[in-house]
C-alpha cells in the first residue's frame, strides 16, 4: 500500500490525502471517525483532508444523519490528476521564459549565495520539510530544547503526525535518520516517551546531556543551523541554511564526535536509576 501512496504523492496528493483515499477505496463508505481510525490520521486533520478530496473530485460526501464518504472511481480520479498536471506543465512552460529573463539580467554574483537566513517559524518548518523530502541517503540531527513538540501532550503519536510527516515518508523511502536529543529536564518521563516514539518511528536515537546548537545535516551537502541570541534568550532562534558540501562535511564530523559520546535510551535510563 505504501508504494501506491508514494505514487499518488508523486501525482500531487499529500501523504495523508493519499492514505485517506486508499482506505476509502477499500471500503464502500466511511465516516470521518472511521477514516481517522483506519488511517491513524488524527480527527482534526481528517476533517481538514476530506473536504479537500471532495473539492478535487477524489471522494464524495453521502449525506444522512451521519455524513459518510465514498471514494470516486480511480479512472476518474487519475483523469482529474492528469488534467491538474497538464495545467502545471503549462504554467511551468510560461514561467520558464519569464524567470530565465529575470535571472539572465542579473549579471552580478553574490559570494554568499550558498547562505539563506530564516527567521519565521513557518519558513523554518517549510524548509526542513522540503530538505527532508529531498534527502536521498541520510539526515543527521541535533535536537535540543525548546522542542517543536509539546512534550506535555499525552498523545505523542498524534503530535508527531502533525510535524513529522515528511520525515516518516523519507524513512519509508530508505533515508537513514540519526538523531541526538539533549535531555529535557523539566519532564523526564515525557521526554523518554517522546524519544522512544521517534526510535520506533525509524530514527536511530541517542541522548546527550548537552548539545551546542540545533542542527540538521542533509546528505552531507546541506546544513541547517539554529542559533539563539545569547544577549536575550527570550528572542526566537535564527536559522541559517548552508548549501555548502565542505561545511556540511565538517558539521557531520562534529555530529559524530557528539554521537560517540552519547548514550542510548536504555543506557541513560539505567544510569539515572
Amino acid at each position: 500500500m505504501e508504494n501506491l501512496i508514494a505514487k499518488l504523492v508523486d501525482l500531487g496528493l499529500s501523504h495523508l490525502e493519499a492514505t485517506a483515499y486508499i482506505n476509502l477505496l477499500k471500503n464502500k463508505s466511511l465516516t470521518a471517525t472511521e477514516v481517522s481510525r483506519l488511517t491513524g490520521i488524527n480527527r482534526t486533520q481528517t476533517y481538514d483532508i476530506l473536504p479537500k478530496l471532495i473539492q478535487r473530485g477524489i471522494c464524495t460526501e453521502i449525506r444522512g444523519s451521519i455524513k459518510r464518504y465514498s471514494a470516486v472511481e480511480p479512472k476518474k480520479v487519475l483523469e482529474g490528476l492528469e488534467k491538474e498536471l497538464d495545467k502545471k506543465k503549462a504554467v511551468i512552460r510560461e514561467l520558464n521564459g519569464s524567470l530565465a529573463e529575470i535571472y539572465n539580467n542579473n549579471s552580478g554574483t553574490n559570494p554568499l549565495d550558498f547562505l539563506q537566513v530564516l527567521s519565521s517559524r513557518n519558513s523554518i518548518i517549510s524548509k526542513i520539510e522540503l530538505l527532508e523530502t529531498r534527502a536521498e541517503k541520510s539526515v543527521l540531527a541535533f535536537n535540543k530544547p525548546p522542542y517543536a513538540m509539546n512534550i506535555g501532550k499525552s498523545n505523542v503519536s498524534e503530535v508527531s503526525a502533525e510535524i513529522r510527516e515528511p520525515e516518516q515518508f523519507s524513512i519509508k523511502r530508505g533515508v537513514k535518520f540519526r538523531s541526538l536529543y539533549e535531555v529535557e529536564s523539566t519532564d523526564w518521563e515525557a521526554f523518554i516517551k517522546k524519544v522512544k516514539h521517534f526510535e520506533k518511528m525509524g530514527e536511530e536515537v541517542r541522548i546527550s546531556k548537552h548539545l551546542p546548537f540545533k542542527m540538521f545535516v542533509f546528505d552531507k551537502q546541506t546544513v541547517m543551523l539554529a542559533l539563539q541570541n545569547k544577549a536575550d534568550i527570550s528572542l526566537s532562534f535564527t536559522t541559517m541554511t548552508f548549501e555548502h558540501s565542505d561545511f556540511a562535511e565538517a558539521m557531520a564530523g562534529i555530529f559524530e564526535i557528539y554521537w560517540n559520546k552519547s548514550e542510548t535510551i536504555g543506557e541513560i535510563i539505567k544510569n539515572k536509576k
